[in-house]
């Protein structure tokens, strides 16, 4: 299989139709043809069921493609990463985040960095996403460092920046005290996704409380949970972020001693920081 191949592939499967996917490549349609039946001779399979012009992807086709994506993917990655070991990147901060950040602390630190003497010229790009993606996204080259929560890999170089208290958070107009956490897993919860470093902590304090959670909602985020928790759908145990003031929510203690979301500043330990990346980093440990 060519680099082509796959690109002419997942553009076909994308238009389904030979003649636009041809226009779109700016190549000619019998070149198309050809590469894509040498592809599925290769592969000794049918990707593709044809009625004319139009194409349908087969079962076998659909797999195919999720592989061809993931490998497309990848690439471009790589290609970012390269594109930042270049002289041209020197000022820039390439940083994911866990979103609720980007409300006050990101922007307070990056105005803060900035204001400083020499940082005048420095860019930031910055993405936003949970903190196991963000992992994998490190580790491909696509950021310099991340702010997120704890995640165990010993690849990882993770210091402490920020701390967040969990709160049980509730409908505004709602008044609960809860004495117990078994009175917690009594209530209707909406919990985060089950592959997120929270949902896991989550876990880890409900085997520690010797309580079984149940939820009937999960969310991505909190900006998420809050906009189900106020419209009724539930509660909730999240980290008192600045982003909950925008919805028509409140906060509680959580029963016994205090649980809190920890934010590290994340790099990989085999990848040192360089530049204004690096002053950055410095900056944020200050």
């Amino acid at each position: 299989m060519t680099l082509n191949q796959l690109t002419y592939f997942r553009k076909l499967a994308e238009t389904r139709h030979m003649g636009r996917a041809a226009e779109e490549l700016l190549i000619s349609q019998p070149s198309l043809s050809v590469a894509m039946a040498r592809l599925e001779e290769e592969l000794g399979l049918v990707l593709f069921d044809r009625a004319g012009r139009r194409m349908a992807l087969t079962p076998d086709g659909e797999i195919f493609l999720e592989h061809v994506q993931k490998i497309l993917r990848e690439m471009e990655e790589t290609r970012l990463h390269m594109l930042s070991l270049s002289d041209c990147r020197r000022c820039h901060i390439r940083l994911g985040c866990v979103a609720p950040l980007f409300d006050a602390y990101l922007p307070g630190k990056m105005r803060a960095f900035l204001d400083l003497p020499g940082n005048e010229k420095v860019q930031f790009a910055l993405d936003a996403g949970q903190t196991p993606e963000l992992v994998r996204r490190l580790k491909n080259g696509v950021y310099d460092m991340l702010l997120c929560s704890r995640w165990e890999d010993d690849g990882l170089a993770q210091a402490p920046v920020l701390s967040q208290e969990l709160v049980l958070l509730a409908p505004a107009d709602h008044m609960i005290s809860l004495a117990s956490w078994q009175e917690l897993a009594d209530l209707p919860l909406i919990g985060y996704e089950e592959q997120s470093a929270m949902a896991q902590m989550l876990e880890h304090i409900a085997v520690s409380e010797q309580i079984a959670l149940s939820f009937a909602y999960r969310a991505p985020n909190e900006e998420a949970i809050a906009a189900l928790v106020s419209h009724g759908f539930g509660f909730a145990v999240v980290p008192r972020v600045t982003t909950l003031q925008h919805y028509d929510v409140s906060c509680h203690p959580l029963p016994g001693s205090g649980h809190i979301r920890q934010i590290y500043l994340t790099t990989l330990k085999n990848r040192r920081c360089t530049g204004a990346a690096r002053r950055f980093m410095e900056f944020c440990l200050s």
